[in-house]
């Protein structure tokens, strides 16, 4: 299903193969209550939303992050360390999932750095649907009594499952690829949130000096 939708959406089934250049020409137009949940939306700019990943399950996210390749279809991420000339690569399905793997990831952390319970995904916050509740979107890291959350410590337990799924790295590789709007921003609001930890700060500004200085 090919659409445009009335805020500028398609919907489409995104080939692992097939560029987000070739999905441009053909589309109809329709609402967004036509828009189902199990659809797969290109939003402008070259956003993908999948239904799988319209949670803030923090787990799933990183993992889909720190995702470098499909070893059956052979598709490569675009983030890629080993790559010499990663800017080259075509935005496929695993690097527009990383994509919204990266924004849901930072709004959770925006979220939990303010002492929320609740965020939009980026799927929700298009569609103009409200905020959902962290726990609810599959967030699992709260406690299960009824005691008072603790915040900060939550907010540092998913800052050091990022450090050591080496998220770092691939985030720092999407705020320098020029192609897609508004990764840049996001991949900003990750590095910023994550870095108000002294230990975390203190591995960024001795592993990207460069991007400090660029800030």
């Amino acid at each position: 299903m090919w659409c445009i939708a009335a805020n500028r959406s398609v919907l489409t089934a995104l080939d692992q193969n097939t560029t987000i250049a070739e999905h441009d020409t053909s589309n109809c137009t329709v609402t967004t209550n036509d828009i189902d949940s199990m659809d797969i939306i290109q939003f402008a700019d070259g956003w993908y939303s999948y239904p799988d990943l319209n949670t803030f399950d923090s787990d799933l996210l990183l993992t889909t992050l720190t995702l470098r390749n499909i070893k059956p279809s052979k598709a490569i991420s675009p983030w890629n360390m080993k790559q010499k000339n990663s800017i080259g690569l075509p935005l496929t399905e695993i690097g527009t999932r990383q994509l919204e793997a990266l924004f849901n990831l930072s709004q959770l952390l925006f979220g939990l750095a303010r002492g929320e319970q609740s965020n939009y995904t980026f799927r929700d916050l298009q569609l103009g649907k409200p905020a959902r509740q962290f726990r609810e979107a599959g967030f699992n890291k709260f406690p299960n009594n009824n005691r008072s959350i603790d915040f900060f410590s939550i907010f540092q337990l998913v800052v050091n499952d990022i450090l050591k799924s080496d998220a770092i790295d691939i985030v720092y590789m999407m705020y320098k690829d020029p192609r897609i709007r508004c990764v840049k921003q996001k991949s900003l609001d990750l590095l910023t949130n994550v870095t108000t930890i002294n230990e975390v700060g203190y591995i960024v500004l001795n592993h990207y000096s460069q991007f400090l200085i660029q800030l």
